[in-house]
């Protein structure tokens, strides 16, 4: 995971880290930086995870199954962890004020094949990177897939 090592070489010596998963799926990127967390010198920081997802389609809350989780993990490495999970139906209708960033924490914002998804929402693309200016982030990490999806022509796209 380059994004993890990138997050991970922002939080050096940081006391205080959030990271801000715009792409909350199953949490499978997540324990892998807790425990690079945990083997740091000078032992872990407090580590906060804000999820965000899409909302469920059979009446499970996977985010907070995730959560639980990986608060398991982070209580057997011994990494002070906080989890929120965060429904939202489109990255565009948020807002950095709803993530209660605290004072004095270092944010890393990870977005994995979210973005392109905001193209058909006029703003949005620019509606979330405005929210992520004002989250003051040490870094955003984005991958998403080599594509054209608003060309005019739709085969186009796949070229």
């Amino acid at each position: 995971f380059t994004a993890n090592q990138a997050i991970l070489e922002a939080f050096d010596g940081k006391k205080r880290v959030h990271v801000i998963d715009f792409s909350m799926k199953q949490g499978m990127q997540w324990p892998a930086l807790m425990q690079a967390l945990a083997l740091r010198p000078g032992g872990p920081p407090t580590f906060r995870l804000t999820g965000i997802g899409p909302p469920s389609t059979d009446n499970t809350d996977h985010l907070h199954e995730v959560g639980w989780k990986l608060a398991q993990l982070a209580e057997t490495i011994h990494v002070e962890f906080e989890y929120r999970g965060f429904v939202a139906n489109s990255l565009a209708d948020l807002d950095a004020s709803m993530l209660e960033l605290r004072e004095g924490e270092s944010v890393a914002v990870n977005s994995v094949f979210e973005l392109h998804g905001l193209l058909a929402r006029p703003g949005g693309i620019e509606r979330v990177l405005s929210a992520v200016k004002d989250m003051k982030p040490e870094i955003l990490t984005i991958v998403e897939q080599e594509a054209n999806h608003n060309g005019p022509v739709f085969l186009d796209r796949f070229t």
